[in-house]
């Protein structure tokens, strides 16, 4: 378990683990997961990094997850639009012939 790492170890672990799930599951999760550690062990990791060093590189990581991710919406909010399937909007004017 990464709790009896050293801070050192516990951040290489974290790093292998970040790597890992960037091939498998992909990168906004692995970011997620990478943000999620960093706060888990913030007591810590705080022997090699300042406590606002470790908060300022959460917010960046928050902030590349929302442009990765295509903005504010959540992945399910994501899901749910593309199988939805585009809006389609009823043509304005003249009303179309039916045969």
């Amino acid at each position: 378990m990464l709790d009896a790492l050293t801070p050192e170890e516990m951040l290489t672990n974290i790093g292998i683990e970040f790597n890992e799930l960037r091939e498998t599951k992909g990168k906004v999760y692995a970011w997620k997961n990478y943000q999620k550690r960093l706060m888990q062990f913030f007591g810590k990791l705080s022997a090699l990094m300042s406590p606002k060093d470790i908060t300022e590189l959460c917010m960046k990581i928050e902030e590349n997850v929302k442009t990765e991710g295509g903005g504010n919406e959540t992945p399910l909010e994501e899901c749910r639009k593309f199988l939805e399937g585009p809006e389609i909007k009823p043509k304005v004017g003249r009303p179309e012939k039916v045969h």
